[in-house]
């Protein structure tokens, strides 16, 4: 039986808007899924839900290729409300500290 667990972060942007990310894994360090919702703008905005979509199965035992996929994605999107960077690396903090829990649960 594999366990889930769920890592968020919630980030507001000085004078600007606010932005949370939920991260769901199991214990093969697999995304189960990924919601990624506030009340920034995103264009176009089925780009944060291609984002959910791509991440969704794969591992963050390959980080590098994970990153790659934001940051493609973000490259294609004008955001507004949140820095582009800031969305990125909250993105990746947020991959970082689903691997630590991950290895955590496998006893590593």
């Amino acid at each position: 039986m594999t366990t889930e667990v769920v890592i968020d972060k919630e980030y507001k942007e000085p004078e600007g808007k606010y932005v949370y990310f939920k991260l769901v894994i199991n214990s093969e360090c697999s995304i189960v899924s990924v919601v990624i919702t506030g009340d920034f703008f995103a264009y176009p905005p089925e780009n944060i839900d291609r984002l959910s979509l791509i991440l969704k199965g794969g591992t963050l035992l390959d980080m590098r290729k994970l990153k790659e996929h934001v940051s493609n994605i973000v490259k294609e999107t004008v955001m507004i409300g949140i820095d582009s960077n800031v969305f990125k690396e909250l993105i990746f903090k947020l991959f970082e500290e689903g691997l630590k829990k991950c290895r955590s649960m496998k006893g590593k």
